[in-house]
């Protein structure tokens, strides 16, 4: 692949340049962005030349942010490649085939074909199962957050290594690492632990219990009687009877201050009479 993608490198560079000329307007570029993408097309290819596959991506990146041109987008898909970035390769070949219809560009369509069919058989990929999901947990994989449409599926990766988590309110309650060759498929599955709340009844028991007084030794049966209101209001008229034949036979016992027969001050609710 490296062969055909290098090809088609350099003899783009007069086409490239072309290219940015004519669709200026189409892409609403200003006249200083074209001058800069132009720059780092070319700076790109002078990277991809020596080797340095790293910088020459970022050049054709930065190129196709500024202007994007079709050509620089083939050659940015090359960089992606060869620096083990398959998935967005792929994608990026396939943008190219959907927009170099026309002009200069669209001869490098067979080449972009040819890479295509190349590379898609290198595209690892993973079957993500993951149990006990929450409504609110998020799925991540790498530095991603990903839908959950992922689950089950064959999920494309580039070879290397990966991790895979689950974060619950912002923290991580399982991951998994795990590594990928080129062209391999594998299964990973996590176990999410269980939702822990507690129900509302705990709390509500909590706040209603009463605490029994540990220095009482009323009976059930004592605390009811204790509690009526007949027991009061029988123990409130003892209570004055008692103070009445107290206070009558004190007077009884004493001699009268009054003269005349001895007589019986009776104590009521209200005071003596």
């Amino acid at each position: 692949m490296r062969v055909t993608f290098l090809l088609a490198l350099f003899l783009s560079t007069g086409v490239a340049f072309a290219s940015l000329a004519s669709r200026a307007t189409a892409q609403e570029a200003s006249s200083s962005e074209m001058a800069a993408a132009r720059n780092l097309f070319r700076t790109g290819l002078a990277h991809a030349e020596a080797g340095r596959w790293e910088q020459a991506r970022a050049d054709f990146e930065r190129s196709y942010g500024l202007a994007r041109v079709p050509v620089t987008l083939f050659n940015l898909a090359g960089a992606q490649a060869e620096t083990g970035q398959l998935v967005r390769a792929a994608e990026s070949y396939r943008r190219f085939l959907q927009e170099a219809n026309e002009g200069r560009a669209a001869r490098y369509r067979d080449a972009a074909q040819t890479a295509l069919a190349e590379l898609e058989p290198k595209i690892p990929s993973v079957r993500l199962e993951v149990a006990g999901l929450g409504e609110n947990d998020v799925l991540r994989v790498d530095e991603d957050d990903v839908a959950r449409a992922v689950l089950g599926i064959a999920y494309p990766l580039d070879p290397g290594e990966h991790r895979v988590a689950v974060l619950r309110e912002g923290e991580v309650v399982v991951e998994e690492s795990f590594s990928l060759a080129e062209g391999e498929s594998r299964a990973v599955t996590l176990l999410v632990p269980s939702v822990n709340v507690a129900p509302d009844h705990v709390a509500l028991t909590e706040v209603t219990t009463e605490t029994p007084d540990v220095t009482t030794t009323e009976t059930p049966r004592e605390r009811s009687v204790a509690r009526s209101p007949w027991l009061w209001i029988a123990i409130g008229v003892v209570v004055v009877a008692g103070a009445t034949t107290a206070i009558v036979l004190a007077t009884r016992d004493d001699a009268s201050p009054y003269q005349g027969n001895a007589g019986v001050i009776r104590f009521e609710l209200g005071g003596a009479r």
